[in-house]
């Protein structure tokens, strides 16, 4: 497919990525509110609470950016690019970590990269 061909509708690997996006956001916000309610306010769980923190931003920026993939707005798939980069490598710091379930966030944060950084992701965010 061309650049031109891309006045209709979302490419289908752009679709099943937004799924992905979702997916993400609902994981990271209940982990990131998990990790807040464990933090109590003590000096040892204030570094919990701050990856709570974190967390919870990443699942509301990556919340936005899935809903406005529809329009073609190139900040967005900067901004998931540079997301999904960073997961990789928290996925692959839990690896050498001994964490096996890391292996899921790296085949999806993967999978999101390629859909948005295909001809077709990156020609439907030209437009």
């Amino acid at each position: 497919m061309t650049v031109h061909q891309y006045g209709g509708p979302m490419p289908r690997p752009l679709k099943f990525a937004i799924g992905g996006l979702v997916f993400q956001v609902l994981a990271n916000g209940l982990v990131g509110l998990l990790l807040l309610g464990l933090s109590d306010g003590d000096d040892d769980s204030g570094v919990l609470g701050a990856i709570g923190g974190i967390t919870l931003f990443l699942a509301l920026v990556l919340a936005i950016c899935a809903a406005l993939v529809p329009r073609r707005l190139r900040w967005v798939r900067v901004t998931v690019t540079v997301i999904e980069g960073l997961a990789v490598l928290n996925g692959i710091v839990a690896l050498f970590s001994g964490s096996v379930p890391g292996l899921l966030g790296i085949v999806l944060a993967i999978a999101i990269l390629r859909a948005f950084n295909s001809p077709e992701g990156k020609a439907w965010f030209t437009v």
